[in-house]
């Protein structure tokens, strides 16, 4: 669905990353990527020079071509198609007249990343019914519809919200069928995806990326930090969540928000001020990551593991988060990190941290060493390519 490229924004866009430049380095592999370029994008062959890549574009739209424009929008936004609120019909189509092409070449393996590409599972797998096709889901994508709908105040929308939900849940589990191998990127989707019928014998939990240099703590005490793609809704959510409920509460702290992403909304800027400060795009976060006091995650929607939270974990940031931020990390609250579930427990934690009541030390010493216990990324690329190998080698014998 997106270009993996060297210091991408998105959580899923660094694993992404990760593991294709992992295979495509490993001589047992031949790799072929097929996707999605935005306007202005390019591919980074100088990392991944030896991919063999395809690009797959959305046509512009025109007034020229009223009924076509219409059905594209339309394949996008209609809730009761197989691909409603994923991408635009022609992006699929794209894919579709390549594989046909593919025939002959018979691939091994086909990797389908990203939940809106592992809807295309069972029309693959007709074209190719020897290939092993793997479903990378970075998250379960109808837990996160479940939560959208379930906050919504107006009736229509939530009604809307739950119909999306309804599709794409009966959707998502249906194509699941169809692949060999099903990748949650953490045990507690792992859970929810046997819980609703997926077979266990055929997962394989993929150990996600996250930023993991080396950083030097010298906290000032002052500077809270949200790390995130602004663009993203539920980022710019938390961000305004916690600038309404908790930056009141504590004005009487010579305290700072700094957030930090790619492309803030615009109601994010009209918010900056001496207190809020907004970043935009940064080529390198390490500053950011040894002098602030603490990271907040106050996520009120989204599904999956949060790749911020485990950047700052492994950076040894104390994280003030709740359990959407902290799903699928098994990390102890207190000892690792401090869970917050309300404006009034956010406050606390701040305020305990402002005047030395927490050692931030200690917590930093603990939350580094959970990371190197928990999340191994070298013998994670090595499982991985294992995993596809193995599933070959069985299929074939």
């Amino acid at each position: 669905m997106v270009l993996p490229y060297h210091n991408v924004a998105s959580g899923g866009g660094k694993t992404f990353y990760h593991y294709i430049k992992g295979v495509q380095d490993d001589p047992d592999f031949h790799v072929t990527l097929l996707a999605k370029q935005l306007p202005g994008e390019t591919f980074d062959t100088r990392n991944l020079d030896k991919v063999n890549y395809h690009a797959l574009s959305n046509p512009k739209l025109s007034i020229r071509h009223p009924w076509l424009a219409a059905s594209e929008i339309w394949s996008k936004l209609n809730p009761f198609r197989k691909y409603g609120n994923t991408l635009r019909e022609s992006i699929y189509r794209q894919v579709r007249e390549y594989l046909d092409t593919l025939i002959s070449v018979r691939p091994d393996v086909i990797v389908l990343e990203f939940t809106e590409m592992v809807l295309m599972a069972p029309e693959i797998k007709t074209r190719f019914p020897e290939a092993v096709i793997f479903a990378s889901e970075h998250d379960v994508t109808f837990l996160g519809q479940q939560r959208a709908y379930q906050t919504k105040r107006n009736f229509i929308h939530k009604f809307l919200g739950y119909i999306r939900y309804e599709v794409r849940k009966r959707n998502e589990l249906y194509a699941l069928r169809y692949c060999d191998v099903v990748m949650p990127h953490n045990p507690k989707d792992q859970k929810l995806l046997t819980d609703n019928g997926v077979s266990g014998e055929k997962i394989f939990v993929l150990t996600p990326y996250f930023y993991n240099k080396p950083i030097v703590r010298q906290a000032n005490h002052r500077d809270i930090l949200f790390y995130g793609a602004m663009g993203r809704a539920e980022n710019c959510e938390a961000v305004i969540w916690f600038l309404d409920r908790v930056m009141p509460e504590i004005t009487d702290l010579d305290i700072r928000l700094i957030v930090l992403g790619a492309n803030p909304q615009q109601s994010i800027l009209e918010r900056c001020s001496e207190r809020v400060i907004v970043t935009g795009f940064v080529e390198n976060v390490t500053p950011y990551f040894e002098t602030c006091m603490c990271m907040v995650v106050p996520l009120q929607n989204g599904a999956g593991i949060k790749i911020k939270v485990l950047e700052a974990l492994a950076a040894g940031i104390p994280v003030l988060t709740n359990k959407i931020g902290i799903e699928g990390i098994d990390a102890k609250s207190g000892q690792d990190y401090l869970h917050c579930e309300t404006p009034e427990a956010y406050e606390s934690a701040i305020r305990a941290m402002y005047k030395g009541d927490i050692d931030l030390r200690r917590m930093s010493e603990s939350a580094t060493a959970f990371m190197k216990q928990n999340y191994d990324l070298i013998q994670a690329l090595e499982d991985y390519k294992n995993c596809i190998k193995r599933s070959v080698w069985n299929k074939d014998n």
